[in-house]
């Protein structure tokens, strides 16, 4: 009873605890599972209508691609075009998905396979290589066998590179199905289409004034705020604009110095006097080890034409053996030493080859000799080729033919020495590999020329630390002592700099066109205000950037301010069309004006002759009639006024209802192939936030 009573006495204690110890499990679930949302959050790089893109899905999917871009020879992607190309498919994909769900539309497995396997696959199969059989087209085969061995580590690959293909594929059948219906319902019906052709009904011979806005000065018309404004809300949706950044900034190049002159010159002198005293054999080496990568030596002959011109008249005319003077070509610095003696030899060698691969180069070059035997005797040389060369398939089809060669084209050492040599219906055979060789029938010559061989040095002169350490330094003190937009523009006018605009930069942008490595200039500019200037210099290749911040704007519409130049512009030129208009009204402006006589005008052209786009001219046509002169109408370029010359009726065929039906129906199909991304982007809500990541 006593341990009763105990425990009755410490039950209040007891619950307490076990109380705090269930609450602070429930509390820390509680927390680590919010910590988990949080972090997933931060983990998003995007969302397209509910679809969510997570940093470890895209990473994922950046590495397919990059996979299959390299498979597809597309080396050369930079790591912002394979990110963008992979969101840019997420976006569509997910888009055409959302689309698609709403209205019930989708794709059955039968399709599908219809799509792979069936008598027509889907055109877009023929673009991925792997899957192209010896006729360079899709082979449903190369697919199956894939599938079938999609386990076996050689395959392994291919089968990664296929589901990327895979999806690709899908969404490329459901775009087709969607604009398919799209297209019906979109397509102007051939009621509209004998509307427009009746408008088409008149041929117009014309004669056309025009007074330009350009000869009316700027001066003499005044455009107010109030002008502005108005213009500014008639034309306020062609303002609409995504969410943007623009900033100008100054690009300080890093150029070489004279010092870095000097030093490079001091260099190939050096050069040249190793070049002078080396041996003949050793020059190749010496020659590719102290050039520039991009020159290394060179071991052909070459004409007067293909020698470097700066040492044309050396090459030609100095022994064997002699070096140049050093020579300042530009930014490069060049000597050169003569490697042989003048030679005539033809220009260029047409020949045939067949080539036999054995299981070591003596058995090949025992059938090589063999096959030569036999064509000595007479044997035919394009059987000899079918029976017995295992070369590419457009080489075979035509005999073995290898059309005109120029020396160094097929750059074996050996080679063109041998060819270029040989009289017309020689044969030889040349070794290629351990297994493989080649027997050569040389079947043309062209006419000897002058040809002579040149070992050359070149080297650029670079910008030295020294250099990139000044320019730098130039660069830090401008942006230390101009800290805000005006003192940055008012000092580089007074220096002479350069002030280059960078407009409407988007959140995710990586590239402008001035400068292709933008991304961390871009980003800067998104997280400052309107007047900053940076507070770093931006290194890029062989350049130094700085920055100021002159436009922010969060909103859909591009503010009025920032509108303004433009409106300016359209705003004097109604302001000079009301001028010219009161001018031209009841004057007789054929008198005074050389009119331009243009035949043959339909209301449907795309141009006005020589005046080129003007439609509000062209669209009253069809209120004029012969002799009448028309009122003076505001155009793009002027104010117009025109006489009917004669006016004739041109028609409405049958055939020209059709011609209008079918190019209304391409122009549908066109709008739409061009403008269905951006449109449904628009349209629906997307949220990418990749920039918090890059």
């Amino acid at each position: 009873m006593a341990a009763l009573e105990k425990i009755r006495n410490k039950a209040g204690m007891l619950i307490g605890v076990v109380g705090f110890a269930l609450f602070a499990f429930i509390i820390g679930d509680f927390i680590t599972s919010s910590s988990s949302y949080v972090n997933l959050i931060k983990q998003k790089v995007g969302n397209v209508e509910g679809h969510t893109m997570t940093m470890q899905e895209y990473t994922a999917d950046i590495q397919q691609f990059t996979e299959v871009a390299k498979m597809e020879g597309q080396n050369n992607l930079t790591d912002a075009q394979l990110r963008d190309n992979v969101w840019d498919k997420f976006v569509f994909s997910s888009l055409l998905a959302s689309e698609c769900e709403k209205i019930g539309l989708s794709i059955s497995d039968e399709e599908f396979q219809d799509a792979l396997f069936g008598a027509q696959p889907h055109p877009m199969l023929n673009q991925i290589s792997f899957l192209r059989g010896e006729t360079g087209r899709y082979d449903s085969r190369i697919l199956q066998q894939i599938l079938q061995n999609k386990e076996n580590p050689q395959i392994e690959a291919y089968y990664r590179a296929w589901k990327y293909w895979e999806e690709e594929l899908k969404t490329q059948i459901l775009l087709g199905k969607y604009q398919k219906l799209l297209t019906a319902a979109m397509t102007p019906t051939r009621t509209v289409a004998e509307n427009l052709a009746s408008m088409d009904m008149n041929e117009y011979d014309l004669a056309v004034v025009r007074k330009s806005y350009y000869d009316v000065a700027d001066s003499t018309v005044t455009v107010s705020d109030s002008d502005l404004k108005a213009l500014y809300e008639k034309r306020r949706a062609t303002f609409k604009t995504e969410p943007y950044r623009s900033a100008k900034i100054i690009v300080f190049d890093v150029v070489p110095s004279k010092d870095d002159y000097d030093e490079m010159e001091n260099a190939i002198k050096g050069a040249k006097a190793t070049l002078d005293s080396l041996s003949e054999d050793m020059v190749p080496l010496f020659v590719t080890q102290n050039s520039d990568r991009e020159y290394p030596y060179n071991p052909t002959y070459l004409t007067e034409k293909q020698v470097d011109p700066l040492f044309a008249e050396f090459a030609f005319y100095s022994a064997k053996g002699t070096v140049s003077e050093v020579k300042l070509d530009g930014p490069f610095y060049k000597v050169a030493r003569v490697m042989s003696d003048v030679q005539n030899r033809p220009d260029s060698v047409r020949a045939s080859r067949i080539i036999v691969f054995r299981n070591n180069l003596e058995e090949s070059q025992k059938l090589a000799d063999s096959l030569t035997a036999e064509l000595k005797k007479g044997a035919n040389f394009a059987e000899m080729v079918k029976n017995f060369s295992q070369d590419s398939k457009a080489i075979i089809e035509k005999g073995g033919d290898m059309d005109w060669l120029s020396e160094g084209l097929l750059g074996l050492e050996g080679f063109d020495d041998a060819i270029f040599t040989a009289n017309v219906g020689d044969y030889f055979t040349f070794p290629l590999q351990q297994r493989a060789v080649m027997l050569v029938r040389v079947t043309e010559k062209t006419k000897p020329v002058k040809k002579v061989k040149l070992a050359e040095i070149i080297n650029k002169v670079d910008a030295g630390t020294d250099t990139y350490r000044n320019t730098y330094e130039k660069a830090r003190v401008f942006i230390t002592e101009n800290r805000n937009l005006a003192s940055f523009e008012a000092a580089a006018k007074e220096n002479g700099y350069d002030v280059r605009p960078l407009s409407r930069l988007g959140r995710n942008q990586n590239q402008v066109y001035v400068l292709p490595q933008a991304r961390e200039i871009i980003r800067w500019a998104w997280d400052h205000k309107v007047g900053e200037v940076s507070d770093k210099v931006f290194e890029l290749q062989n350049q130094y950037v700085v920055a100021a911040l002159s436009e922010v704007v969060d909103d859909d519409y591009v503010p009025f301010a920032y509108a303004k130049s433009e409106l300016e512009y359209l705003a004097r030129n109604d302001k000079k069309a009301e001028k010219l208009i009161s001018e031209m009204n009841g004057s007789d402006v054929f008198a005074t004006i050389k009119a331009d006589t243009i035949k043959a005008v339909k209301v449907s052209d795309p141009a006005l002759g020589r005046f080129g786009s003007e439609q509000s001219v062209l669209g009253s046509l069809s209120k004029l009639e012969t002799t009448q002169i028309s009122a003076p109408i505001k155009g793009n370029n002027g104010v117009y006024v025109v006489k009917v010359l004669d006016k004739r009726a041109a028609g409405a065929s049958d055939a020209l209802v059709d011609q209008i039906y079918r190019t209304q129906a391409g122009n549908v199909q066109t709008v739409m192939y061009r403008s269905l991304f951006e449109s449904l982007k628009k349209s629906s809500d997307v949220t990418d936030t990749r920039y918090e990541f890059y």
